[in-house]
């Protein structure tokens, strides 16, 4: 066996009853790229209609225990490291201090890992609660007749997402203490130079943001010389007709990784953090969110830009209905921001013509 049939055979395609795909349907991925070695030989090798109901067993069965193995190993390391410090250095929570820089602006401050975590635990819990309101009346509320499983699955979903964005806050706090630590300086004056500079990262960052996001899962759903998509993308496509509530039921690998991505231009332009955290909540978060609405709620009314009249940007611009193509055939359709051009470089971007079973 060549190695691009290695790569081919060890992409993850999925068959299981809510997906009634035709024999061979396949979407480009990875392993197409690989095979071909240049983007300009990908064909399009995915069936013209298919036909799927919505949960026509139930919803799919998510072992809370058993399925959630990533996040309980990795929640007993945090624990276990967290003893051991408490144990063995405690001044490194609670008495050293860091450089924290806010903005360029604002000056620099002392601040301990403690004194941090308090801000990032109340971000957390900011997010359950906004996730929990809005969830409820967006998928919940609004649809009608929902049975007991189905709210036991979104109850599940709920609880992965925020314990990953647990981890995802864990990462940036780790990253803002023992990376951007190096980065302080003094502050400069506002100038109106210098708000030119901050409106200029705002529009760098914005399509840095949906870059580094669309190769972060990219990269996550490789299987081939190295299994990542295991390690770190393989606990969310359990969810498999998910709701808006498993928005950031991620493993912590894939936000580690998603961190490093987004993070790492700051080794090469003078970025705000601010900047980068508020568009990682106001883009990320929000974008995942609508992308993971479910056809049944009150966002099945707008799955795409034809449904308010502006399908001739859909090329360009991602929406609900291809994210949920991403879960249903699961190698097309990576984009998980605002555009959905680096699919259409790659080929990987794709639509499917549906008839919904009543």
């Amino acid at each position: 066996m060549t190695i691009s049939q290695k790569i081919l055979s060890s992409q993850d395609v999925d068959t299981y009853d809510v997906d009634k795909r035709k024999a061979g349907a396949r979407c480009q991925g990875p392993a197409e790229i690989f095979r071909d070695h240049t983007l300009t030989k990908c064909k399009p090798i995915c069936p013209a209609l298919v036909t799927r109901t919505v949960w026509k067993k139930g919803p799919p069965k998510i072992n809370f225990l058993k399925d959630g193995k990533p996040f309980w190993v990795w929640s007993a390391i945090l624990i276990l490291v967290l003893t051991v410090i408490i144990a063995f250095a405690p001044d490194m929570l609670f008495t050293t201090e860091y450089n924290v820089q806010i903005s360029k602006f604002s000056p620099v401050m002392k601040y301990t890992i403690f004194d941090l975590s308090k801000y990032y635990a109340l971000t957390l819990v900011i997010f359950m609660i906004a996730l929990a309101i809005v969830g409820y009346f967006v998928e919940i509320n609004t649809v009608a007749g929902r049975t007991p499983q189905e709210i036991s699955y979104m109850a599940k979903e709920y609880a992965f997402s925020c314990l990953g964005v647990l981890f995802l806050l864990l990462w940036l706090l780790l990253w803002r203490v023992f990376v951007e630590v190096n980065y302080t300086s003094e502050a400069v004056p506002v100038t109106w130079w210098s708000i030119g500079v901050i409106i200029m990262q705002f529009f760098v960052c914005f399509f840095w943001l949906d870059t580094a996001m669309f190769w972060t899962h990219y990269v996550s759903h490789i299987k081939y010389p190295i299994n990542i998509y295991a390690m770190s993308h393989h606990f969310h496509h359990l969810f498999r007709e998910p709701s808006a509530l498993a928005t950031t039921a991620i493993e912590p690998i894939e936000f580690l990784l998603s961190v490093v991505f987004v993070r790492c231009i700051q080794f090469v332009f003078p970025i705000e953090s601010w900047i980068l955290d508020l568009l990682i909540w106001l883009l990320y978060v929000i974008f995942s969110f609508v992308g993971h609405i479910s056809p049944e709620s009150i966002g099945n009314k707008w799955m795409g830009w034809d449904s308010v009249g502006l399908g001739f940007i859909k090329n360009v611009l991602n929406d609900t209905e291809k994210h949920r193509d991403h879960h249903l055939y699961v190698r097309c359709n990576y984009s998980v921001v605002l555009f959905s051009y680096w699919d259409t470089f790659l080929g990987t971007a794709k639509t499917f013509t549906r008839k919904r079973n009543s």
